[in-house]
């Protein structure tokens, strides 16, 4: 998927499923604003491409998902939440992230 297909996309549905191929070239042609690890999941990062700032996560079902926000502090809240999902579940809470949500 091309850089501008995976923005218009984004246009039209909250989140969208990406395949490595389109990672790279995302990761190569954004900066990354803000970049977390937690333990036992793959990177999550918050990104710059132009004036779009995305978020990229992997799901739990290994699926690479990219969303769009509005402003990196909109996202940086959203990375806050999702690392406190992340914390909770190895706290042992049970709880699931919904990642399409």
């Amino acid at each position: 998927m091309e850089m501008h297909d995976l923005l218009r996309e984004l246009e039209a549905k909250p989140v969208v499923r990406v395949e490595d191929e389109t990672l790279r070239a995302l990761l190569s042609g954004s900066e990354i604003l803000k970049e977390e690890r937690p333990p036992g999941i793959d990177p999550i990062r918050v990104l710059r491409t132009g004036d779009a700032i995305l978020f990229q996560e992997t799901s739990d079902r290994k699926e690479i998902l990219v969303r769009r926000f509005t402003s990196r502090e909109e996202a940086y809240r959203f990375l806050r939440a999702r690392l406190d999902a992340h914390e909770r579940i190895w706290d042992g809470c049970g709880c699931r992230i919904d990642y399409w949500g």
